[in-house]
Protein backbone atom coordinates (compact mmCIF):
# COMPACT_ATOMS: atom_id res chain seq x y z
CA UNK A 1 0.00 0.00 0.00
CA UNK A 2 1.26 3.46 -0.93
CA UNK A 3 1.66 6.13 1.73
CA UNK A 4 -1.27 8.64 1.67
CA UNK A 5 0.95 11.59 0.75
CA UNK A 6 2.29 9.89 -2.38
CA UNK A 7 2.19 12.52 -5.21
CA UNK A 8 1.17 9.81 -7.66
CA UNK A 9 -2.08 9.33 -5.76
CA UNK A 10 -2.88 12.89 -4.78
CA UNK A 11 -2.08 14.69 -8.06
CA UNK A 12 -5.22 15.74 -9.88
CA UNK A 13 -5.40 14.81 -13.51
CA UNK A 14 -6.88 17.56 -15.66
CA UNK A 15 -7.79 17.29 -19.29
CA UNK A 16 -10.28 18.87 -21.64
CA UNK A 17 -12.42 17.16 -24.21
CA UNK A 18 -14.30 18.65 -27.13
CA UNK A 19 -18.01 19.08 -26.64
CA UNK A 20 -20.14 17.68 -29.43
CA UNK A 21 -21.86 20.98 -30.35
CA UNK A 22 -19.86 22.72 -33.05
CA UNK A 23 -21.01 26.21 -34.06
CA UNK A 24 -20.67 27.46 -37.65
CA UNK A 25 -21.01 31.19 -38.36
CA UNK A 26 -21.51 32.54 -41.84
CA UNK A 27 -21.80 36.34 -41.78
CA UNK A 28 -24.09 38.60 -43.78
CA UNK A 29 -21.13 39.97 -45.74
CA UNK A 30 -20.13 36.39 -46.55
CA UNK A 31 -23.63 35.84 -47.93
CA UNK A 32 -23.26 38.98 -50.06
CA UNK A 33 -19.89 37.68 -51.28
CA UNK A 34 -21.56 34.44 -52.37
CA UNK A 35 -24.34 36.37 -54.14
CA UNK A 36 -21.72 38.46 -55.95
CA UNK A 37 -19.89 35.28 -57.01
CA UNK A 38 -23.18 33.85 -58.30
CA UNK A 39 -23.90 37.09 -60.15
CA UNK A 40 -20.56 36.90 -61.95
CA UNK A 41 -21.01 33.16 -62.58
CA UNK A 42 -24.31 33.88 -64.36
CA UNK A 43 -22.41 36.41 -66.51
CA UNK A 44 -20.01 33.63 -67.52
CA UNK A 45 -17.13 34.85 -65.33
CA UNK A 46 -15.31 32.11 -63.39
CA UNK A 47 -13.95 33.00 -59.93
CA UNK A 48 -10.42 32.05 -58.91
CA UNK A 49 -9.07 31.56 -55.42
CA UNK A 50 -6.65 34.49 -54.95
CA UNK A 51 -5.63 33.67 -51.37
CA UNK A 52 -6.87 32.04 -48.19
CA UNK A 53 -6.12 32.90 -44.58
CA UNK A 54 -6.83 30.41 -41.79
CA UNK A 55 -6.73 31.49 -38.17
CA UNK A 56 -6.98 29.55 -34.94
CA UNK A 57 -7.53 30.77 -31.39
CA UNK A 58 -7.62 28.49 -28.37
CA UNK A 59 -9.13 29.58 -25.07
CA UNK A 60 -10.31 27.76 -21.95
CA UNK A 61 -13.83 27.67 -23.38
CA UNK A 62 -13.38 26.87 -27.08
CA UNK A 63 -11.26 26.39 -30.14
CA UNK A 64 -12.12 28.99 -32.81
CA UNK A 65 -11.09 28.49 -36.42
CA UNK A 66 -11.63 31.18 -39.05
CA UNK A 67 -11.41 30.68 -42.80
CA UNK A 68 -11.05 33.77 -44.98
CA UNK A 69 -10.66 33.18 -48.72
CA UNK A 70 -10.32 35.97 -51.25
CA UNK A 71 -11.90 35.22 -54.61
CA UNK A 72 -10.77 36.96 -57.79
CA UNK A 73 -13.09 37.44 -60.75
CA UNK A 74 -11.80 38.70 -64.10
CA UNK A 75 -14.74 40.50 -65.69
CA UNK A 76 -15.51 42.09 -69.03
CA UNK A 77 -17.79 44.69 -67.32
CA UNK A 78 -20.66 43.80 -69.61
CA UNK A 79 -23.29 44.34 -66.93
CA UNK A 80 -24.53 47.59 -65.44
CA UNK A 81 -23.62 46.61 -61.85
CA UNK A 82 -19.99 45.80 -62.51
CA UNK A 83 -19.63 48.77 -64.88
CA UNK A 84 -20.91 51.22 -62.26
CA UNK A 85 -18.77 49.72 -59.49
CA UNK A 86 -15.64 49.78 -61.67
CA UNK A 87 -16.16 53.07 -63.49
CA UNK A 88 -12.66 54.43 -63.98
CA UNK A 89 -11.05 51.71 -61.85
CA UNK A 90 -8.99 48.60 -62.50
CA UNK A 91 -10.82 46.65 -59.78
CA UNK A 92 -13.15 46.78 -56.79
CA UNK A 93 -13.57 44.69 -53.65
CA UNK A 94 -16.69 43.71 -51.75
CA UNK A 95 -16.75 41.15 -48.96
CA UNK A 96 -14.36 38.41 -50.02
CA UNK A 97 -14.52 39.15 -53.74
CA UNK A 98 -12.17 41.19 -55.92
CA UNK A 99 -13.54 41.95 -59.38
CA UNK A 100 -10.93 43.08 -61.87
CA UNK A 101 -11.30 44.19 -65.47
CA UNK A 102 -10.20 41.41 -67.80
CA UNK A 103 -8.31 43.85 -70.02
CA UNK A 104 -5.91 44.54 -67.12
CA UNK A 105 -5.01 40.87 -66.62
CA UNK A 106 -1.59 41.34 -68.25
CA UNK A 107 -0.99 44.87 -66.92
CA UNK A 108 2.38 45.07 -65.18
CA UNK A 109 0.76 46.96 -62.28
CA UNK A 110 -2.04 44.48 -61.65
CA UNK A 111 -0.28 42.93 -58.63
CA UNK A 112 -0.24 46.32 -56.89
CA UNK A 113 -3.90 46.93 -57.79
CA UNK A 114 -4.81 43.51 -56.36
CA UNK A 115 -2.84 44.28 -53.16
CA UNK A 116 -4.83 47.51 -52.86
CA UNK A 117 -8.14 45.61 -53.15
CA UNK A 118 -6.97 42.83 -50.79
CA UNK A 119 -6.23 45.55 -48.21
CA UNK A 120 -9.84 46.74 -48.61
CA UNK A 121 -11.00 43.20 -47.83
CA UNK A 122 -8.79 43.14 -44.71
CA UNK A 123 -10.31 46.51 -43.69
CA UNK A 124 -13.84 45.15 -44.13
CA UNK A 125 -12.97 42.03 -42.14
CA UNK A 126 -11.41 44.08 -39.33
CA UNK A 127 -14.05 46.79 -39.02
CA UNK A 128 -17.15 44.81 -40.00
CA UNK A 129 -20.26 46.95 -40.36
CA UNK A 130 -18.27 49.94 -39.11
CA UNK A 131 -15.99 49.94 -42.17
CA UNK A 132 -17.70 53.01 -43.73
CA UNK A 133 -17.03 54.87 -40.48
CA UNK A 134 -13.30 54.36 -41.08
CA UNK A 135 -13.51 57.00 -43.80
CA UNK A 136 -15.32 59.41 -41.47
CA UNK A 137 -12.95 58.79 -38.55
CA UNK A 138 -9.88 59.71 -40.55
CA UNK A 139 -8.44 56.27 -41.25
CA UNK A 140 -6.56 56.35 -44.55
CA UNK A 141 -8.73 53.75 -46.25
CA UNK A 142 -7.65 54.52 -49.83
CA UNK A 143 -3.98 55.45 -49.49
CA UNK A 144 -4.26 59.20 -49.85
CA UNK A 145 -2.75 61.42 -51.11
CA UNK A 146 -1.45 58.89 -53.65
CA UNK A 147 -4.84 57.34 -54.50
CA UNK A 148 -6.23 60.51 -56.07
CA UNK A 149 -2.91 61.79 -57.38
CA UNK A 150 -2.71 62.11 -61.16
CA UNK A 151 0.43 60.47 -62.40
CA UNK A 152 2.16 60.01 -65.73
CA UNK A 153 2.43 56.48 -67.07
CA UNK A 154 6.14 56.26 -66.33
CA UNK A 155 5.48 56.96 -62.62
CA UNK A 156 2.37 54.79 -62.06
CA UNK A 157 4.18 51.92 -60.33
CA UNK A 158 5.81 54.13 -57.72
CA UNK A 159 2.57 56.04 -57.00
CA UNK A 160 0.50 52.85 -56.71
CA UNK A 161 3.11 51.25 -54.45
CA UNK A 162 3.03 54.31 -52.17
CA UNK A 163 -0.77 54.18 -52.21
CA UNK A 164 -0.79 50.55 -51.02
CA UNK A 165 1.81 51.36 -48.36
CA UNK A 166 -0.17 54.40 -47.08
CA UNK A 167 -3.51 52.55 -46.71
CA UNK A 168 -4.73 51.74 -43.22
CA UNK A 169 -4.40 48.03 -42.56
CA UNK A 170 -5.45 46.32 -39.33
CA UNK A 171 -2.56 45.49 -36.96
CA UNK A 172 -1.52 41.85 -36.69
CA UNK A 173 -3.22 41.30 -33.29
CA UNK A 174 -6.48 42.99 -34.36
CA UNK A 175 -9.63 41.01 -33.55
CA UNK A 176 -11.62 40.82 -36.78
CA UNK A 177 -15.30 41.67 -36.64
CA UNK A 178 -16.25 39.01 -39.15
CA UNK A 179 -14.82 36.11 -41.11
CA UNK A 180 -16.07 34.31 -44.17
CA UNK A 181 -16.64 31.18 -42.08
CA UNK A 182 -16.01 30.83 -38.35
CA UNK A 183 -16.05 27.43 -36.67
CA UNK A 184 -16.28 27.18 -32.89
CA UNK A 185 -15.59 23.95 -31.07
CA UNK A 186 -16.63 24.40 -27.43
CA UNK A 187 -14.53 22.64 -24.83
CA UNK A 188 -16.29 20.84 -22.03
CA UNK A 189 -15.64 21.71 -18.41
CA UNK A 190 -12.20 20.41 -17.40
CA UNK A 191 -12.36 16.92 -15.94
CA UNK A 192 -10.70 16.58 -12.53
Amino acid sequence: MYPPNNPCLTQKRTSCILATRMKIEFSLLSGLSCLLLLFFAFQGEAPELYSVEIGCEVSDEAINITIDPIFLVWTHCATDLSYLAMKGKHAFALGNVIACRNRHRDDQLIDLALQHEATHIAQQRALGIFCPLGYLCGLNMEGEPYYSMPCPDNNRAMVLEKCVWAMWAPPAKWHNQWSFIALTFPLSVPIH
